[in-house]
């Protein structure tokens, strides 16, 4: 377990560094170009205020039975 927490410890604080690297960006992209970014980065319209739900970044298609 504790491999795991480590493992997912590193793996937020890499999400942090993207997230602010790409923070400049984002506020310099007009309305019209933040809808065209996938809704996996957290940018689309979302259902929810706090941001996409798990099944809305999900980026791989379902498979056929």
């Amino acid at each position: 377990m504790n491999l795991v927490a480590d493992q997912e410890i590193a793996r937020a604080t890499s999400l942090k560094k993207f997230v602010t690297a790409f923070e400049p960006l984002v506020t310099s992209l007009t309305p019209e170009q933040k809808r065209r970014i996938p809704a996996f980065i957290g940018l689309g319209e979302s259902s929810s205020e706090h941001g996409p739900s798990s099944a809305e970044l999900w980026i791989f298609e379902e498979e056929a039975n």
